[in-house]
C-alpha cells in the first residue's frame, strides 16, 4: 500500500489528487499522503505566505497565531580540518498553516481539488473547498528567503511538526538528482541522464514497468559492486587477500619460477631450473636429487637425449 506521494508542482491537477487521496485499498481507504508545492500564482499560496509572515512576526514576540506552528531547526555543518577546522550553524525556519481552503483559484484559471478537477464549479458559492494544510519556508538551510518567493508545501499530512512535510518533501530530491537507495555518491539526475530512465522501449505502461524495473535492478547491482569494491580495496591496503586480486596473486605465486622457451613452431612451459640443466648446467639441489636433463626430458615425454652444449 502506498503511504505516501511527493510530487512536482506541475501536477497539480485536482482530479489526479482527488484519485489519489481518495483510493481504495481492499475495500478500505488507503489514507494516502500528499505533499505538493504550490505555484505562486494561486490564492492559497499568497495567503499561505502572508500568514507565515505574521506567525514569524508573533513568534518573535512570544506569541502565536491561531493554526499556526513556527519552527525552527538548525544543524552544525563542519569545515575544513585540524587547526582551520571550524563549524556553522545553519538554521531552517518553516511555519505549518492547518486547515486552508484548497480553492487554487488562480491568475489562470479555478482549479478545484475534486472529483471534476479543472471547472468553473469552483467558481460557484455552493463549491466546498477541500482543507489541507501548507508548510511555509521562511529560511532554507540559513539563507533567508525573499518575502513572496517562500516555498509552499500544501499536504494532507495529520502530523502536528511542520518539518514532517518539510523532510517528506525534501527526501523526493533524492529520488530526483540521485534515484540511489543505497545512498552511495553518484551524479546528479543519474537516473534521467545516465540511466536513460525516461527511454523506455515502448508507449505502454507495461514497456514503462519494464524499464523501470529493469534500471533499478541494475542500479542496484552497481551499487552492491561498488560497496563490495570499497571492502575489498581496505582489505586489500591492509594485505588481505580479497576476489581477483587474490587470484591473480596466486597465479603469480604458482608460475613466478617458469620460463617460456620457444623454438620454432614449438614452445615449451619449464621451471627455470629444468631449463638451465638442458642447457648443461649443474643445479645442486636437483643433482643431489638424482635428476639431470634426461630425466627433464622424460618427465616432458621428449624422445632422445639432452644436447651436447660442451
Amino acid at each position: 500500500m502506498i503511504r505516501s506521494v511527493a510530487l512536482d508542482r506541475g501536477f497539480i491537477d485536482g482530479k489526479l489528487l482527488f484519485a489519489v487521496d481518495t483510493r481504495s485499498c481492499g475495500g478500505r481507504k488507503a489514507g494516502t499522503i500528499l505533499y505538493i508545492p504550490a505555484k505562486s500564482n494561486m490564492t492559497i499560496t499568497i495567503d499561505a505566505r502572508e500568514i507565515a509572515r505574521r506567525a514569524a512576526g508573533e513568534a518573535a514576540k512570544g506569541r502565536e497565531v491561531d493554526g499556526c506552528v513556527y519552527r525552527e531547526r538548525t544543524r552544525a555543518v563542519n569545515h575544513s580540518s585540524g587547526k582551520k577546522a571550524w563549524v556553522e550553524e545553519r538554521t531552517t525556519v518553516v511555519v505549518g498553516i492547518r486547515d486552508l481552503p484548497c480553492d487554487w483559484r488562480s491568475t489562470v484559471a479555478p482549479v478545484g481539488w475534486g472529483e471534476e478537477g479543472c471547472t468553473s464549479k469552483a467558481n460557484s458559492k455552493y463549491f466546498k473547498s477541500k482543507l489541507v494544510n501548507a508548510t511555509v519556508v521562511l529560511r532554507w538551510d540559513g539563507t533567508e528567503i525573499e518575502a513572496g518567493k517562500e516555498v509552499v508545501i500544501l499536504n494532507t499530512d495529520p502530523s502536528a511538526d511542520p518539518f514532517a512535510a518539510f523532510d517528506a518533501y525534501d527526501d523526493r530530491s533524492l529520488i530526483e538528482n540521485t534515484c540511489n537507495p543505497m545512498g552511495a555518491a553518484v551524479d546528479r539526475r543519474e537516473a534521467k541522464e545516465h540511466w536513460f530512465l525516461e527511454h523506455h522501449p515502448k508507449r505502454s505502461e507495461a514497456g514503462v514497468r519494464v524499464q523501470a524495473h529493469f534500471v533499478f535492478v541494475c542500479m542496484a547491482l552497481v551499487a552492491a559492486f561498488r560497496m563490495y569494491l570499497e571492502k575489498s580495496d581496505e582489505v586489500e591496503r591492509r594485505g588481505g587477500e580479497t576476489g581477483i586480486t587474490r587470484y591473480r596473486r596466486e597465479l603469480e605465486s604458482r608460475n613466478r619460477g617458469k620460463v617460456v622457451v620457444f623454438i620454432d613452431d614449438h614452445f615449451a612451459i619449464i621451471w627455470n631450473y629444468e631449463f638451465a640443466m638442458l642447457l648443461g648446467a649443474v643445479v645442486r639441489d636437483r643433482d643431489i636429487m638424482g635428476e639431470s636433463a634426461e630425466t627433464v626430458l622424460k618427465k616432458y615425454g621428449a624422445d632422445g637425449t639432452a644436447p651436447d652444449t660442451s
